[in-house]
């Protein structure tokens, strides 16, 4: 099989340095200050904000608790069945009529 030209490692790809990272934070930081003051008064602001407006409420929220992680329940129900000859066919002939 061909590879096409989206396979395989690119230039610039994976996660980026910690000290590209670190920058992000600092300039984030400088701009909270530069606009509110301290961080104090930013999370104050968001607080206030917060009482009227939901999205405020749900970054703070995540601020102060951390983000609720996403959960995937994954349900397989042919697990410790005896699956016949016959019932493989129907399974692997559904599976390729949707694609």
């Amino acid at each position: 099989m061909v590879k096409g030209k989206h396979g395989g490692a690119r230039k610039g790809a994976g996660r980026k340095p910690k000290a590209e990272e670190q920058k992000v934070v600092k300039l984030g930081t400088d701009a909270i200050i530069r606009i509110y003051g301290s961080i104090d008064n930013y999370y104050d602001h968001i607080a206030k904000e917060s009482k009227e407006s939901f999205p405020h409420l749900k970054l703070l929220h995540e601020y102060v608790f951390g983000k609720a992680p996403d959960v995937v329940h994954n349900i397989n129900e042919n697990y410790n069945t005896e699956l016949t000859t016959e019932r493989i066919k129907q399974i692997n002939d559904a599976l390729e009529s949707a694609y």
